[in-house]
């Protein structure tokens, strides 16, 4: 541990740095798991809604996973959901400064998703 006072016992600059540097650290680390929280909530909801829709008669509309769930069944929904956290939670583990925009990356368009999801069910 460096020393950070002065001769007369007063706090240094770099003491003071030290410490607005893990406040802020901390309130990313708190940004971040909301945003996995969010993500979490979000995948669930799309696999939910998606669901229903599919229920209600209404097709997938990601051409992909239409011939996926047409072919091996809804599970490959999920399936497909679990690939994605598990890529995103990779290139967390290789990027950790990059957790917060990681996990932004894949909120954004799982929040947009159940939007879509959710409208198209109201309004079909």
């Amino acid at each position: 541990m460096v020393d950070t006072t002065f001769e007369d016992d007063s706090p240094s600059y770099v003491a003071a740095a030290e410490a607005r540097v893990w406040a802020t650290a901390r309130r990313a680390d708190t940004v971040e798991v909301s945003l996995w929280l969010v993500v979490l909530v979000a995948v669930t909801l799309d696999v939910y809604t998606t669901y229903l829709g599919l229920s209600a008669g209404l097709a997938e509309g990601n051409p992909i996973m239409r011939w996926a769930i047409e072919g091996y069944g809804f599970g490959a929904l999920a399936l497909a959901k679990v690939f994605v956290l598990g890529c995103a939670g990779l290139v967390r583990e290789a990027r950790p400064d990059d957790g917060v925009v990681i996990a932004l990356g894949v909120a954004l368009p799982s929040v947009l998703t159940v939007v879509a999801n959710v409208v198209t069910l109201t309004t079909a």
